[in-house]
């Protein structure tokens, strides 16, 4: 060999050698990459999801300016909605403003009320509304605004005083000669309902129409209840239709007030509260916070009245809250279903009723305030001691409403007959509190999966295993491609002709849809038996390879059958088989259910599991097939004990991936399922899916809420259980290839 040939034979090693370690590292560097973009795709999900579940804290409380002299005790003490300016009304009228930073007075007002205030009622939680009961019997109406002005260049809180409604003002002397013993005030769509329990244990509802701003407070509808001998004590008027009565002996009345000419008693319990002035109403109006027990047995109990399965209602003692000492306030929050605790040793705990956890227990204080006010966030707390010094504490609870119970198990909500599962993530008003269980999206993603599945393994795996090893050459040429063409129909246009077109032709023929489904396999079945009893030498139907086409005509005669004989068969059997369905089975059919969405993603899912399995199968290399049928055995026998094992890594791999395909769908479930939250597996009923929901819900959800991150967990929840899915298939296709490989 001469020097330039054994020259350029080493150049060209060395260029291959190169060109080998080039691929593999950008092989390595691309497999590096990917693993990195799953970890950094897993890291950002976390990372705003996991703020859900970080506790909550109190911090330690910061004094602020305290002012000269020993102050009157308020009457009512409160912050504006930004927590910036809180504000405390002593009983002369006297309204003082304090700026929350500094603890400094910024404003004063002097109300003209007349008599003394001895009691102060908030309407309506929402607003910074105000019922003022001053001790000559009348009930004046306030209202005070913080607009912010910019006119000097400058950001500045202006102070507002004024009546909601033109001449605001109730004489209870009217109404109650006898005297007021507690009252209720609750305003909700512009009408104003007033409780009145008077000196002679009467109890009257005035209700106002169109009290709205501006206008004056038109004469009201008045209307009598029933106390029935017992001795009430105090009112709480929730909503326009919750009047709750606690009598001295603790029993507790729930009157439905919608209607209050027909106002009826729904439930009457005793509560057995430890404190009757410690009773509270939760936001919504629906439930009460009363505690419980005495010395260390001291417990808040979430009660409200449930409706019951026979009709009427019932008292509920949903949850308890153990606080272990002494109560000396309940402070509820004005946006959410949370409460805080001020204990009578300055203990301050937070506590969530749905989620039914106690989320922090904190001492900052050495004994219990004078008075207090929660910000509308709940991100604040500003206490007064008996001296008039101001402390200021913050709170960091941002997302209370959920916990591992609210997002797994059943929760009993205000106003439902029993606990259940149920993600209703928005919702009119702060009165009905949004509910976050990934159960029903849990059960409709698998449940969509699985219908889809269900159509589509027997279609595309036995037609894989068909057309690879009993289909012709010729034929294949054309199935083959023609199959895998569908992978490339747009899911929408899948998602659109089922939701528009296959619904309503299921929802109409669907005794025909049934009974072809039982009609075609049990004829094909029927053909293949028969074919096979024929004498080859005598008849052949169709050339080798070619007896697929005879199943065509088959399924068209199944369809023809079905569709004369369906309607037949269900007015001798069902008479109408949706109301068969309802009384029977106690099933609800909806038009876009789990048999569209599973014909739909069947045909979505049909292309990915036939190419790769059908690749799988015609890869078993021929002598394996050859030597089985040398040895006798026949070709079901080689298919069954040969081909299918050695090809079974394949197949498997086709069937996760199909199902991976299944379960991140999001274009058929959107247009298809209805997109209804339920939990059962009916396949008559709609579903909404991980994917679907995020495509809903995640373009209108605000910015580091509750429900964004709820979104985003369920986004990893899905990531997750998809990577697990596909780790569990690649290490049983690996065990399957290791067991098999050596044939």
């Amino acid at each position: 060999m001469s020097e330039s040939t054994r020259a350029q034979r080493d150049t060209a090693v060395k260029r291959r050698a190169r060109l080998d370690r080039l691929t593999t590292q950008i092989v390595a560097g691309g497999g590096i990459a990917v693993m990195l973009l799953v970890a950094g795709i897993f890291s950002y999900l976390l990372s705003v999801a996991l703020p859900l579940f970080t506790p909550a804290s109190i911090s330690a409380p910061t004094a602020l300016e305290k002012p000269s002299g020993k102050p009157e005790a308020p009457v009512l003490f409160d912050l504006d909605e930004s927590g910036e300016i809180a504000y405390r009304l002593v009983p002369n009228g006297v309204l003082t403003f304090i700026d929350v930073d500094s603890g400094l007075p910024i404003a004063t007002r002097q109300l003209e009320i007349g008599a003394g205030i001895h009691r102060v009622h908030r309407p309506d939680p929402g607003r910074t509304l105000y019922a003022l009961e001053s001790a000559d019997g009348h009930l004046h109406f306030l209202e005070l605004t913080f607009p912010v002005s910019f006119a000097t260049g400058t950001r500045e809180r202006q102070i507002r005083v004024e009546p909601p409604f033109r001449d605001s003002v109730i004489d209870l002397q009217q109404w109650a000669p006898a005297g007021v013993k507690d009252l209720a005030v609750h305003l909700e769509e512009a009408t104003l309902s007033v409780a009145i329990l008077d000196g002679r244990d009467s109890l009257q509802i005035l209700r106002y129409a169109d009290a709205e701003a501006g206008l004056p407070l038109l004469p009201p509808e008045r209307h009598w209840l029933s106390a029935d001998g017992l001795t009430p004590v105090r009112l709480f008027l929730g909503s326009l239709q919750w009047l709750f009565v606690l009598h001295a002996d603790g029993r507790t009345d729930a009157w439905d007030v919608r209607f209050p000419e027909d106002a009826r008693r729904l439930a009457s319990r005793a509560l057995a509260p430890a404190d009757v002035d410690a009773v509270t109403l939760l936001l919504g109006g629906g439930a009460l916070l009363v505690p419980q027990g005495r010395g260390p047995d001291v417990s808040v109990a979430h009660w409200f009245p449930t409706r019951l399965d026979g009709g009427g209602f019932q008292w509920v003692r949903v949850r308890d809250f153990p606080i272990g000492k002494q109560i000396a306030s309940l402070i509820p929050e004005t946006r959410r279903r949370g409460f805080l605790v001020l204990a009578v040793d300055g203990d301050i705990s937070i506590h969530h009723t749905t989620a039914a956890t106690t989320l922090t227990v904190a001492r900052p204080l050495s004994a219990a305030p004078n008075a207090f006010a929660l910000s509308a966030r709940g991100d604040e707390l500003i206490l007064e001691d008996a001296n008039g010094g101001l402390q200021r504490i913050a709170i960091d609870n941002e997302h209370p409403e959920v916990s591992r119970s609210a997002l797994l198990d059943r929760v009993w909500y205000e106003g439902y007959p029993a606990p259940q599962y149920t993600w209703q993530s928005t919702s009119a008003s702060t009165d009905f509190e949004p509910k976050f269980s990934l159960a029903p999206l849990i059960v409709g993603t698998l449940k969509a999966a699985f219908y889809s599945m269900l159509f589509a393994i027997p279609v595309a795996a036995l037609g894989a295993i068909y057309c690879a090893y009993f289909m012709a050459p010729g034929l294949r040429a054309w199935i083959k491609p023609s199959v895998e063409l569908m992978a490339a129909l747009p899911t929408v246009i899948l998602g659109f002709l089922a939701g528009l077109w296959l619904a309503p032709i299921i929802e109409r023929a669907l005794p025909s849809v049934l009974l072809f489904a039982v009609l075609a396999p049990v004829l094909c079945v029927t053909l293949g038996a028969f074919i096979q009893l024929l004498p080859r030498t005598r008849l052949r139907v169709l050339p080798d390879g070619w007896q697929a086409l005879a199943m065509i005509p088959v399924l068209l005669f199944a369809a023809s059958l079905a569709n004369a004989y369906g309607p037949s068969l269900e007015h001798a059997f069902m008479g109408d088989i949706r109301a068969w369905l309802r009384t029977q089975l106690a099933i609800d059919y909806d038009q876009r259910n789990a048999i569209v969405v599973g014909i739909a993603m069947g045909v979505a899912v049909i292309p990915v599991i036939f190419a790769i399995a059908e690749d799988a199968i015609s890869s078993v290399p021929a002598r394996l097939s050859h030597g089985a049928l040398a040895l006798g055995a026949t070709r079901w026998q080689a298919l069954f004990l040969v081909i299918l094992p050695t090809a079974s890594p394949g197949i498997f791999s086709a069937l996760m991936i199909g199902f991976g395909r299944a379960v991140g769908e999001t274009m058929i479930v959107l247009m298809a399922s209805g997109n209804t939250p339920i939990l059962d597996w009916d396949p008559f009923t709609g579903m909404r899916t991980f994917a679907a929901n995020l495509a809903i819900e995640l373009p209108e959800s605000v910015v580091g809420s509750s429900h964004y991150r709820v979104l985003f967990l369920s986004a990893l929840v899905l990531f997750a259980f998809t990577f697990l899915v596909n780790t569990i298939g690649e290490a049983v296709r690996q065990r399957l290839r290791e067991r098999y490989g050596e044939l």
